[in-house]
């Protein structure tokens, strides 16, 4: 059982530049640091370049280790550590009314560690919220282990941005769950002119290979509905 957790933060923006630095301590599986920054370059033609990176580091949690304690398997791999390390690269345009980039990261192989390197994420399995630059709706390299991923992604606003549209294609090469790709499209309608904070959003997403991640390791699609109400 999770016994609970704390994170400590900052953020820093300046012109083009953005940057966040958090600390989290998971208690009894892992402390984690993680930072990432961007630069946007303001053109004033309307077509603005950028550029993100991030690094996460990740070590034992304080109070012992639950995962080590129970010789639990990550991925089908025990270990007598916590250890992983991970980083990307994220670069495209910035338009009116959208955006296109292009993303990379890598988790880096640890022996000896839980899960050969994995990350120890015990508040986002099931539901994929990792930052991570290549993480999908339905999973990323969190879910899968040590490897590395590329994503391309387009979105992009219709009717004075009430209608946002956004396609992705992901595909991930990793040590323990093989080679898999997703196919994502997401459609946001904004309902302001019927209701404030009111909006229909469906996304859509499929995912082939890999090693047991879908039944029978053939494809797989989910389909997500969502009525979303800011008040």
């Amino acid at each position: 059982a999770a016994r609970g957790t704390w994170a400590v933060g900052t953020t820093y923006g300046v012109g083009g530049f953005k940057a966040q630095a958090w600390y989290y301590d998971f208690l009894g599986f892992a402390r984690m640091g993680y930072v990432d920054g961007s630069y946007t370059v303001k053109t004033g033609s309307g077509i603005d370049p950028f550029v993100a990176a991030q690094y996460m580091g990740e070590t034992g949690g304080s109070g012992g280790n639950i995962l080590v304690e129970n010789a639990a398997k990550l991925f089908g791999v025990t270990g007598d550590k916590v250890k992983s390390q991970a980083w990307g690269v994220d670069a495209g345009i910035k338009i009116p009314h959208g955006q296109f980039d292009v993303a990379y990261n890598k988790i880096n192989p640890e022996n000896g560690a839980i899960g050969g390197g994995a990350i120890i994420s015990p508040y986002t399995d099931a539901y994929a919220t990792d930052p991570l630059y290549t993480t999908s709706m339905i999973r990323g390299l969190v879910e899968q282990g040590p490897g590395h991923a590329w994503k391309a992604k387009f979105a992009y606003g219709f009717l004075d941005d009430r209608l946002l549209l956004q396609v992705a294609y992901a595909r991930y090469t990793t040590l323990l769950s093989g080679d898999s790709h997703n196919t994502y499209v997401d459609v946001t309608w904004k309902l302001d002119n019927w209701l404030k904070g009111l909006s229909l959003r469906d996304r859509w997403e499929r995912s082939s290979g890999g090693i047991g991640l879908n039944p029978g390791n053939g494809s797989f699609t989910y389909n997500r509905l969502m009525i979303d109400y800011k008040f």
